[in-house]
């Protein structure tokens, strides 16, 4: 049997059996696209087997590393290969990506277990002091940047080779190291190798975990500050300011507990000895155990005006269970501190442990599809349509289709018979239209223009219309809605602090019917007067519809203030017939309809 306790007979054992499961991944996984649902869980079962037993293997209970490694493997197998049959992966139609986070959370799960083995394999008990573990958990962090590296340097080692032979016109090595069952077995060997060497520097790896912590440490007090600013903030600007600037308030603030739990720990450290004796740090420490509980609750109701806004999604959910961690973490880490600032340290430590293990345990869980966030969405989404709490006009069918895979298409079959509702036709209609759409995208691009549509038609029946009394003519708002007129980019900039639009709506060509012209201008305050700069859009009116008519664009000027709305606000509008009908405003021509 092979000793273990050897370094260098551990190095070449751990990059033959690197190298061995680098082969046996290349043989899974080679036919490409080709590539079944089974060939893909084994070829994951063995690359997390392998680097797991990197991690672990040592003189110290080699049978229990292996034993973990395929315990692993096969766990991590197993739920690749139950999302690929029943997850959102199997539906190859649903163009979301929710089935990424359940890949993330089975990577934590198993970032969670393999310190806690290692813990347990190095006690030979059933316990998890926490300074073990906490060695353990930094330390896996920085052996992975160091077997990065290693990669790195080896992969850029193979490619300098290439090169220059490649100068002299010899080609074999280049040609050698692209075949990808190269690459498999030298980067299994590789990665497992850069493994165990970084196991081996105990003495670097340490110091750099060391380093990593201090500086980590030393931005406590500054990130503590910055937070405490921005909660006493709050008060002043009202958690509507989030709402307005912003739509991300739930991942930024997901995003400060996540930072602050980090700084935290790297100033609580192992144990009270090892912590930092700088009062600043400690405080600063305590002050981050404080603060996360106000940014979680933050985060709990920007998630739920969200939900409430706009009804479950998954993401949305996603959204849910992580501000669900946050605010235990935040509680976990602020009731040991109104208790006493002393026990405080020792306080986190436990909870750390145990809400750990409580994560692992959840994530795994949440890994796979056991809990299917389309179906509880797309059935939360068809009640709030139904009820009438989601209007038709702005309901997103097309993410039944798309982002919520084979639950979303069944309900919009349900969709396609319904017939209780006041706006039945309606809905039948727009699942009819999001049937004939292939894509996502298109659908977005479809739902911009009817919004858009929907906005310039709102923006028409408020626009102020010369005279005060003529409204804008139903079909030119209908002419203008169209997506082709693309009249919505026009409207953009009316209603601003310096902008305004007005229409003046007549019978321009004395034919009897009713021609339009819009204003839309700018004014600026200039040294001696305002400086306006406007430009016109016209529509005459055929016995066809509605045309386009001529656009003029030019900075006007006139002796009270130089603006064209103020002076049609005040009466000085004429229609001067010549070749064809000439517009002025103020004595000034502002445009013609051919």
């Amino acid at each position: 049997m092979i000793n273990l306790k050897d370094g260098l007979r551990r190095h070449l054992t751990l990059a033959a059996y690197g190298a061995l499961c680098g082969l046996i991944f290349w043989l899974l996984v080679r036919d490409g696209e080709a590539v079944g649902d089974a060939q893909t869980a084994a070829a994951t079962a063995v690359a997390i087997a392998g680097v797991i037993l990197a991690f672990t293997l040592s003189g110290v209970r080699p049978r229990w590393s292996a034993l973990f490694a395929v315990m692993c493997g096969t766990i991590a197998g197993g739920v690749v290969w139950w999302n690929l049959r029943a997850g959102p992966q199997a539906d190859s139609s649903a163009y979301g990506t929710g089935f990424v986070w359940q890949y993330l959370c089975l990577f934590a799960a198993l970032a969670i277990a393999l310190p806690a083995y290692q813990t347990v394999r190095d006690e030979d008990r059933r316990r998890l002091p926490y300074e073990t573990l906490h060695q353990h958990s930094w330390g896996n962090i920085v052996i992975a940047m160091g077997a990065g590296g290693f990669v790195l340097a080896v992969s850029l080692l193979f490619a300098l080779w290439a090169s220059l032979f490649n100068l002299i016109g010899v080609k074999i090595f280049g040609e050698l190291f692209a075949k990808p069952v190269f690459s498999a077995v030298i980067g299994g060997a590789t990665v497992s190798l850069g493994i165990s060497l970084a196991r081996e520097w105990s003495a670097v790896m340490n110091a750099m975990q060391r380093a990593l912590v201090s500086v980590l440490s030393v931005l406590t007090p500054f990130l503590a500050f910055v937070l405490l600013l921005f909660l006493c903030f709050l008060p002043v600007t009202g958690l509507s300011a989030l709402w307005d600037t912003t739509r991300h308030a739930t991942p930024l603030m997901l995003g400060a507990v996540l930072f602050a739990l980090l700084l935290a720990n790297a100033v609580v450290r192992e144990t009270n000895g090892q912590a930092p004796s700088f009062r600043i740090l400690r405080s600063g420490a305590a002050a981050l155990g404080f603060v996360m509980l106000p940014l979680a609750v933050i985060a709990t109701v920007s998630t739920g005006r969200r939900i409430d806004a706009y009804g479950l999604m998954p993401d949305r959910i996603w959204a849910m269970i992580f501000t669900g961690f946050a605010i235990a973490y935040g509680l976990c880490y602020l009731w040991p501190l109104i208790r006493g600032f002393n026990g405080w340290a020792d306080a986190v430590r436990t909870a750390n442990v145990r809400l750990g293990l409580a994560l692992g345990a959840v994530f795994l869980l949440l890994a796979t599809p056991v809990i299917d966030f389309r179906e509880i969405s797309a059935r939360n989404q068809t009640a709030r349509l139904m009820s009438g709490k989601a209007p038709v006009e702005t309901f997103d069918f097309a993410a039944l289709k798309f982002d919520l895979g084979a639950p979303g298409r069944d309900a919009l079959s349900d969709l396609r018979g319904i017939g209780d509702h006041p706006q039945a036709k309606r809905i039948r209609q727009e699942v009819a239209r999001i049937d004939k759409t292939p894509s996502p995208w298109e659908a977005h691009a479809s739902r911009e223009a009817a919004d858009a549509a929907t906005q310039t038609r709102a923006a028409l029946k408020r626009m102020s219309v010369y005279g005060g009394k003529r409204a804008i003519p139903t079909t030119l708002i209908d002419y203008l809605s169209n997506p082709g007129i693309d009249f919505d980019h026009q409207l953009k900039a009316c209603g601003g602090t310096r902008s305004r639009c007005m229409a003046v709506i007549a019978d321009l060509n004395e034919d009897g019917r009713e021609d339009a012209v819009f204003f839309r201008e700018r004014c600026t305050q200039a040294e001696e007067k305002p400086t306006c700069w406007s430009t016109t859009y016209a529509y005459s009116q055929t016995a066809d519809g509605w045309r386009e008519g001529l656009g003029r664009e030019g900075t006007y000027f006139s002796d009270s203030d130089g603006s064209i709305i103020k002076a049609l606000e005040a009466g000085k509008l004429d229609i001067v017939p010549r070749d064809g009908v000439e517009l002025r405003v103020n004595g000034k021509r502002v445009a013609g309809i051919d």
